[in-house]
Order: C-alpha cells, then sequence, then structure tokens
C-alpha cells in the first residue's frame, strides 16, 4: 500500500490535486513580490498620513482662532 495520499493521486491520472511546499507554483506570488507589494501598500500608508498631518498645524491654527473669537 501506498498510503492514502498515493493512492488518492494514482486515482487522479497522476495529477497532484494537492499543491506540496517545495513543488512551486505560479499562481503564488513569490515571497520578494509579496515583500514588495507590503512595502508599496505600506509607503502608501505612510504618505497619506504625512499628507494629514502637514495639514494638520493649519487647522490647529484655525481652531484656535475660531476659540478665540
Amino acid at each position: 500500500m501506498l498510503g492514502p495520499i498515493m493512492e488518492f493521486n494514482r486515482h487522479q491520472g497522476g495529477e497532484s490535486p494537492l499543491q506540496m511546499p517545495w513543488e512551486g507554483s505560479s499562481t503564488r506570488p513569490s515571497r520578494s513580490r509579496r515583500i514588495c507589494e507590503r512595502t508599496a501598500y505600506h509607503c502608501r500608508e505612510e504618505m497619506e498620513m504625512t499628507a494629514q498631518l502637514e495639514g494638520l498645524s493649519e487647522r490647529i491654527a484655525s481652531l484656535e482662532s475660531f476659540r478665540e473669537r
């Protein structure tokens, strides 16, 4: 007996329905690509926060002047 997984694969015509980690896959992005995408996401997020912070001092000044009235 070859074991349940090997028996199953043999019945499927030899095509493995399960992707083993060492077999690689064309549908799964590479590690470097995932890191690059994650870095780009965090970079975009950081740029948005920086843009919000840049306008913050003007908003605080206008709120303080409004409070003084």
